[in-house]
């Protein structure tokens, strides 16, 4: 089923998937991507892989507690073209074994990057390498 044509600048039904490289199988994201018009964009691989997990950090107009959700009173800033929500940065995990074979989303559920402020939009994430080797 196609999406409807966009209606807005800001795209509402903004989902994430992945693409398996082996067989070109698109696999949507949708544990990661939450509930219907979360506007999931800009998603950005970390820079490093593990064993079992691959981590992608998105940003994510979704409620958060109590401090952003559905009716709080939130900045002019924050609500671009009418949207209802702030926009933040979120992480997911990637199963790895699930994403190389079968249809299965391998997301898991996203937690909210601690450190940012809620109502303030945040749309561009970004890894950085560790600054320490290892920590003492």
């Amino acid at each position: 089923m196609a999406d409807p044509p966009q209606s807005d600048a800001v795209n509402g039904t903004g989902r994430l998937a992945l693409s398996r490289r082996a067989d070109g199988t698109v696999l949507e994201l949708t544990t990661a991507s939450g509930p219907p018009n979360s506007n999931s964009t800009w998603p950005q691989w970390a820079p490093t892989i593990g064993k079992d997990y691959a981590w992608v950090a998105f940003s994510s107009e979704r409620p958060y507690g109590h401090r952003m959700a559905k009716g709080v009173a939130l900045p002019a800033a924050c609500i671009p073209q009418g949207r209802s929500l702030c926009k933040n940065m979120w992480v997911t995990a990637i199963d790895l074994k699930a994403a190389a074979s079968g249809n299965a989303d391998p997301s898991q559920v996203p937690f909210w990057i601690p450190g940012q402020t809620a109502l303030a939009s945040a749309v561009s994430p970004r890894w950085t390498k560790s600054a320490l080797s290892s920590i003492q």
